[in-house]
């Protein structure tokens, strides 16, 4: 397998993305926007967008205002159903990464959260390989009510990236660090509400199929139990 480049990671317009690979050597193509490991908060009007992108997220700002749910558009959701094969046929045992020390970081505790006891055995490693050691995992739970939850977690201080985060859509607070949550419609058959917050050089993403208050509350309470 090729070296990972490293990344910025970058949460503009609906959730966390990744922005283009960030070369590991000294003169990166284009300029960091932060530090690695690093948080920058960033009004709409600051960032360099075009003009129909800002008014994009100006709708959607609205909309997570009144807390409602948002036409997805062309942003990809989720097929959980089909996420779940994947970890099954792609996926380690999560013992065994924790076991090997697979991981730059300490995955997240769920001991105090609904999804304890939840989890499927298999998860996937991502982000930056170093040596035997990767940057990213993902980690995917059935839950009672909600059908699915899936935890993404980015070690990005060892990574070499930085966050930035969009002011106005800022929503949530978890234990300190700023979030951002909301639930997005894609169809009948295709939802999501994710949450997205960096806290220490850490990136965590938790996902769900559900839309309506509860889950959103829930996803609150889980990353307030395991936010570090």
């Amino acid at each position: 397998m090729k070296p990972a480049r490293r990344s910025i990671l970058c949460l503009l317009v609906l959730a966390w993305q990744t922005l283009p690979a960030l070369a590991a050597d000294p003169a990166p193509p284009f300029p960091r926007a932060t530090a690695p490991g690093q948080l920058l908060v960033l009004a709409l009007e600051e960032q360099v967008l075009p003009p129909e992108i800002k008014e994009r997220v100006r709708a959607q700002v609205r909309l997570m205002a009144q807390q409602k749910v948002i036409p997805a558009g062309d942003a990809p959701l989720a097929d959980f159903t089909a996420l779940e094969d994947q970890f099954r046929v792609r996926g380690k045992p999560f013992a065994q990464i924790v076991a090997e020390k697979r991981l730059t970081f300490s995955p997240a505790a769920i001991a105090a959260t609904s999804l304890h006891g939840q989890a499927l055995p298999e998860a996937l490693v991502s982000g930056i390989r170093n040596g035997q050691t990767w940057t990213g995992l993902s980690r995917m739970f059935h839950h009672p009510r909600m059908r699915y939850v899936l935890l993404e977690e980015t070690d990005l201080a060892t990574a070499g990236g930085g966050a930035v985060l969009t002011k106005e859509m800022i929503n949530a607070d978890v234990n300190g660090a700023p979030g951002t949550l909301l639930s997005r419609q894609g169809g009948a058959e295709r939802s999501e509400t994710s949450l997205g917050w960096f806290s220490n050089g850490m990136m965590y993403a938790l996902r769900t199929p559900a839309v309506d208050d509860d889950a959103r509350r829930e996803l609150l309470e889980i990353a307030r139990a395991i936010s570090k």
